[in-house]
């Protein structure tokens, strides 16, 4: 390796007294920004012409378009090509929309700027929806996608994974996040995945969107041993069920992470099959990050044997630290009159907010402030039930720090009884920012089709809405509008199953899809949807299991859709219940009806209570020598309306009535 001076004295009839000058102001500048001697004899070495005036050309052009020194610096120490005019305008481009790190030179030197840069830039804003404030990120964080072909590698890349059943949304957040998938061939890597865990196109679709990064492994990798391992320890004919619902097993090591870990859960006291059953329910088990967390929890009178409904209720537990966070709980919940023996049972709610300071005071002003006129203070049971579901407690809060967010709900129509209510429901109503997080929720509520009076009861039965964030909720919206739901009824959905907000859009899609397949027309199914938004929430084996029932009665399909068309509250039930086969054998022995041909146009007749309600109104009808057939249209109707239209009766004759027969005849019809 040559000096820098050895390099400079090359050729000596440069060594005039102007070019001598020149050359030690070049130098001196090149210096004075960082870019070092070594790298400054390299580039001369390679590049001589750079002393007639091309360095100090391209230093100042980078400099004129606002670059600071020490990106200036780090261009010339990595691309000595950067000095090529041909090189300047792509670096003003790139430059232009915030790149900071910039792809190979090899690479950089193939593209043009309105060919390749201006075009690709465009695809990753235009096609796959990322924000322009995210383009230079992207590209800084993996600039190779710069050099990927368009047509041949970006745009196929794109549709397979829209091809998986992707949303726009799931793309968008998953290239942002990783945009090496753009150089993947996906296909490949799918059908490697199928292969692999012998699943679906579909599951791996539900993969890919759960964990983004298994497109990244290689189709080299092989999870033979991770599955194989997973069978043996939960005796699953299918381990890859586990890998769907915690994708990172995808890179942990059964020698390195899988066997250790399951040691470590036995030396607790645990047989291999406990531990393979609490596997198979909650896999997060064998995260081997979790044994301070165990550790501790067992030092508290834990059970590991109650991991399993700990985890099940309150998988929050397993994902705080075990000191600073977890160790201040037991002193406070002495504090509260908490028995000491009585912790490892009390464990079970855990909240990282009880480490936090401050705990105490705001416990004491909570007990002491109350929420509107004539109300009584908040009572040491409820102050307690916040201190264990936590939220407020986490800043040390102050009333200052409460009472904006209480004034807001009082705005929107929430009455002050029902506050206090909801903060003991979900303490973190309180400690909302009625700027960053209240506004922003309601005015998606109101945008959506909301009066002020829907959105006050809303929160007063569903306070959780209000920390779910306006990006969840609208990718909720553009779910539910990407199943079909018009734009009309989603407020509706939404106002009338709030909880369909949290769930994943591929648990929708199926239960769609389901309906669907019952010989429904997509007409009928949204408005089954939009009148019963739970439909869409229930599990999916909830909705087999009652259509299998309604087939165990003799009824067709076609009857069955007949039927959920005008009720479709009846997949909602537990139609496995033997008091429907009493309501049946009642159709059948007493109201002497076909059931498949009644039920076809009054399912609503299976909703109501037997014992309670149909059995005694149509024994006081027949008595009363009444018309029968006047009865479906009665059950909806109050004891009071009953009495006054129907039975034409007083509502304490019918009242004395009912009393006999519920003593005489409710046994028999499932009554207690």
């Amino acid at each position: 390796m040559h000096s820098t001076a050895s390099v400079l004295t090359v050729e000596p009839e440069w060594h005039s007294d102007g070019v001598d000058m020149y050359l030690h102001t070049t130098v001196r500048f090149l210096r004075d920004i960082g870019v070092s001697t070594q790298v400054l004899a390299s580039t001369v070495r390679e590049r001589p012409q750079v002393l007639e005036g091309a360095l100090q050309a391209a230093v100042e052009y980078l400099w004129s378009i606002g670059m600071n020194a020490a990106e200036i610096s780090s261009i010339l120490s990595s691309l000595t090509s950067a000095l090529d005019e041909s090189m300047l305008p792509k670096l003003a481009y790139l430059h232009s929309i915030g790149v900071k790190s910039l792809p190979p030179l090899q690479q950089l030197d193939r593209l043009s700027v309105d060919g390749h840069l201006r075009l690709t830039v465009q695809f990753l804003t235009d096609d796959v929806g990322v924000r322009h404030g995210d383009i230079a990120a992207l590209i800084s964080g993996y600039p190779q996608v710069l050099s990927l072909p368009l047509e041949t590698q970006l745009r196929p890349a794109l549709q397979h994974l829209r091809d998986l059943g992707l949303t726009c949304l799931a793309v968008r957040r998953m290239l942002t996040e990783y945009p090496a998938i753009l150089a993947v061939d996906v296909p490949r890597m799918v059908a490697h995945l199928q292969v692999q865990l012998g699943v679906g196109e579909k599951q791996v679709g539900k993969l890919v969107a759960d964990f983004p990064a298994c497109l990244l492994l290689g189709t080299q990798v092989n999870l033979r041993p991770q599955l194989e391992y997973l069978a043996g320890l939960t005796a699953s004919q299918q381990p890859a069920s586990l890998v769907l619902r915690l994708p990172q097993l995808l890179t942990w090591s059964v020698e390195t992470h899988l066997v250790p870990q399951v040691t470590f859960l036995c030396g607790l006291g645990l047989t291999k099959g406990e531990v393979g059953d609490l596997v198979q329910a909650h896999p997060l088990l064998l995260n081997a990050a979790l044994r301070p967390q165990l550790e501790y929890l067992i030092g508290l009178g834990v059970a590991p044997r109650q991991f399993a409904f700990v985890i099940q209720h309150f998988p929050q537990v397993l994902g705080y630290a075990s000191d600073g966070k977890v160790r201040p709980l037991p002193h406070f919940l002495v504090s509260l009159g908490v028995k000491p023996e009585l912790l490892g049972k009390l464990i079970k709610p855990y909240q990282p907010v009880l480490g936090h300071t401050g705990v105490t005071r705001t416990a004491a002003m909570l007990r002491n402030m109350r929420f509107g006129p004539g109300t009584s203070s908040v009572p040491m049971q409820a102050v307690e039930g916040m201190v264990l579901k936590g939220g407020v407690l986490n800043m040390g809060a102050t009333t200052s720090h409460l009472q904006p967010a209480v004034r807001f709900l009082r705005s929107v129509a929430v009455p002050w009884k029902e506050i206090a209510a909801m903060a003991s429901q979900c303490p973190q109503v309180l400690e909302a920012r009625v700027r960053a997080t209240l506004l922003p929720t309601i005015d998606f509520l109101f945008n959506a089709g909301l009066t002020p009076e829907d959105v006050g009861k809303l929160l007063r039965w569903h306070p959780r809405l209000l920390s779910l964030g306006t990006e969840r909720l609208q990718q909720a919206a553009d779910n539910l509008r990407a199943l079909g739901i018009g734009t009309y009824h989603v407020g509706r959905v939404i106002r009338s199953a709030p909880h369909v907000c949290e769930a994943p859009v591929h648990k929708l899609a199926a239960n769609l899809e389901y309906l669907q397949s019952l010989a429904l027309s997509a007409e009928a199914v949204h408005s089954m949807v939009v009148r019963h938004p739970t439909l869409l929430t229930l599990q999916l084996a909830h909705l087999q299991r009652s259509v299998a029932c309604m087939q165990a009665w003799g009824l067709t399909q076609d009857t069955i859709a007949a039927m959920l068309q005008r009720c479709p509250l009846l997949l909602t039930m537990p139609l496995h219940s033997p008091r429907y086969g009493l309501k049946l054998q009642f159709l059948r022995e007493v109201l002497h009806h076909d059931v498949a041909a009644f039920l076809r146009m009054h399912p609503v007749f299976l909703i109501y209570s037997l014992p309670n309600r149909t059995g005694p109104r149509t024994a006081y009808l027949m008595r009363a020598g009444r018309r029968l057939e006047d009865l479906v249209e009665t059950l909806s109707a109050t004891d009071a309306k009953f009495c006054q239209e129907i039975a034409v009766c007083t509502l304490e004759q019918y009242h004395a009535f009912k009393e006999q027969w519920v003593r005489t005849e409710g046994a028999r019809w499932g009554g207690k």
